[in-house]
């Protein structure tokens, strides 16, 4: 662990991992611990658990396994444990930590799996900022030597200037250098399909001549914030440009020790389009997981009393006398036995999340969602059979 990640990147998951508990036990009542890479508890909702070892975080974080449940069978044969779910944290390959929750497993379980991938993101952003930082810093200060070696010669700053350039080009990224007002002042890139206009028409001009208003805004405050403070910035965008719609992340800070009438900002951009679609990707796969697995449940527990109401309206159908206005109201039943059954069949066979708008919120579309079959619906009311 210390090999990949410092006290800072530790420091960053024990606090992550605090929000987690803290609004995981405030909006459901469950205890959670948090516990480190070598399974002791440092944080937890019962902090007479602080500072114990977890028996089953101890094994699990020095095993294969990246998470482990206890449900509410092993709970009952054995006090020592409760029924929840226990997941490790995983950045940059290794096991940093983890935690568990106690409480029912239909709920403990996809509820930790998010949690888990959420912290993780974030550990990987927080890892990448600080990469990212560094390399602003590095760049910054070539620069600065760049330019404090223009002052003793100018074919040395010539020389220097040259292999900035051949450096900038040899990597994806675009480093931009804009003044306080947001002009561009030097554009330094080899991926000129990433450009919103070519290099010539860019040079000297101001970004809100340029860009989008809503893109031009996030750049303007950004490069004020950094003019003002002096301290760097991160920001996303979206933009369209010859290579297509696409995402970018920049990371800003000031170019100090320039003897200029207005201070200078250096941007390195970097496009960041194919982490979006993935993480959208991410995003979709969880819902539609927990969808899936809410559906199943949903279904096993309707199946068996619609199969009930479907053969009692079978049974009184047999009665031989039966009042016109009696049967009919049965034959009623059974429709909707059917709708029921139908509505069931397709739960069952949701594979993927689509939505529709009911009231002023969202709701699943469960037809949209529900994959075609061309099976027969189990049994003579349309109700798929019970796995009972």
């Amino acid at each position: 662990m210390t090999r990949r990640f410092g006290t800072a990147a530790m420091e960053k998951f024990r606090e992550l991992a605090k929000k987690f508990m803290d609004v995981v036990h405030l909006e459901t009542g469950f205890n959670v611990v948090i516990y480190n890479d070598q399974g002791r508890i440092v944080q937890a909702t019962d902090e007479s658990r602080v500072n114990n070892f977890h028996p089953g975080a101890v094994k699990m974080m020095g095993g294969d396994e990246t998470d482990f449940s206890v449900s509410a069978t092993e709970a009952l044969d054995n006090s020592m444990v409760r029924e929840g779910y226990n997941r490790a944290i995983i950045a940059g390959g290794e096991k940093i930590g983890g935690f568990g929750i106690s409480g029912p497993l239909e709920i403990t379980k996809p509820l930790g799996r998010m949690a888990a991938k959420i912290i993780e993101s974030w550990l990987d952003e927080f890892t990448l900022f600080n990469e990212l930082e560094q390399r602003v810093k590095e760049r910054t200060q070539i620069l600065n030597q760049e330019i404090e070696a223009r002052k003793e010669a100018e074919n040395i700053l010539r020389e220097n200037q040259a292999r900035f350039e051949a450096f900038t080009r040899a990597i994806p990224d675009i480093l931009f250098v804009f003044d306080e007002d947001g002009r561009y002042i030097e554009i330094f890139t080899s991926s000129k399909d990433l450009l919103v206009d070519d290099l010539s028409a860019l040079k000297g001009t101001l970004i809100h001549e340029i860009l989008p208003p809503e893109v031009a805004k996030i750049h303007h405050d950004s490069i004020r914030q950094v003019a003002e403070t002096g301290d760097g910035c991160f920001y996303e965008y979206k933009l369209e440009v010859p290579k297509g719609v696409c995402w970018f992340e920049s990371r800003a800070a000031l170019i100090r020790g320039l003897d200029h009438e207005k201070k200078l900002i250096a941007s390195s951009v970097r496009d960041i389009t194919r982490r979006k679609l993935a993480e959208k990707e991410v995003s979709e796969k969880e819902k539609l997981s927990v969808v899936i697995e809410t559906a199943g449940a949903v279904c096993h527990e309707f199946n068996q009393p619609l199969q009930i109401i479907s053969g009692s309206c079978e049974l009184l159908n047999t009665f031989s006398g039966l009042n016109p206005e009696v049967s009919r109201i049965i034959c009623n039943i059974s429709d909707q036995v059917r709708r029921m059954g139908k509505l069931n069949k397709n739960l069952m066979n949701i594979t993927s999340y689509k939505t529709k708008t009911y009231l002023e919120s969202k709701i699943i579309d469960i037809d949209k969602s529900a994959a075609k079959s061309n099976g027969k619906s189990g049994g003579k009311s349309g109700v798929p059979p019970s796995d009972t």
